[in-house]
């Protein structure tokens, strides 16, 4: 009955977070599973620090689907996602997990799927985006992170080519 209540309350705190790409898959006691899907903004890296933060103790596996977005806001979210320890990021062979979604997954503890990254900028919808190419904050982040130097500078350096890294189980396992 309570993890019925609990499962609840945790549902309407994703829901009123306002999150139109982050949504509560399932739960159980000690592990919780969330579709993430959709363009990134500053409401979404805010979302996903909220239900970090609301489940310090917690298996917190995140199934991504994004072509990325904006970057504003995305050093917090991948701090709290890295310092939490035990976030998941599952990317399903049949998704796609780009750009912002990428550097994200890459702060996780724990990776399976493909990532694919991209550089500089970009102009959509004639708006400027500044993409991760050059974004030293990023690039120093992921290295902090225990990244190799090397393979962080190489997959943001292509232009609007899309590099990426394929991982297992946490491991890397192919680097296009």
């Amino acid at each position: 009955m309570w993890k019925l209540v609990g499962s609840f309350l945790l549902f309407v705190l994703v829901g009123c977070a306002g999150s139109k790409n982050l949504a509560l898959l399932k739960s159980s006691a000690n592990d919780l599973n969330f579709v993430f899907t959709g363009r990134i903004d500053q409401q979404s890296y805010r979302n996903i620090i909220d239900v970090i933060n609301a489940h310090p103790h917690q298996k917190i596996t995140i199934h991504a689907n994004s072509n990325g977005g904006y970057i504003d806001g995305i050093l917090e979210a991948m701090d709290a996602i890295h310092q939490h320890g035990q976030v998941i990021w599952n990317v399903s062979q049949y998704d796609k997990c780009v750009s912002a979604c990428a550097v994200l997954g890459m702060s996780a503890q724990h990776i399976n799927g493909k990532l694919s990254f991209h550089s500089v900028y970009t102009r959509y919808d004639a708006k400027s985006y500044k993409l991760l190419g050059n974004n030293d904050e990023i690039q120093q982040r992921l290295i902090g992170f225990g990244y190799d130097a090397q393979l962080i500078k190489q997959i943001f350096l292509s232009i609007n080519i899309y590099r990426s890294i394929e991982f297992l189980n946490g491991k890397i396992t192919v680097i296009n």
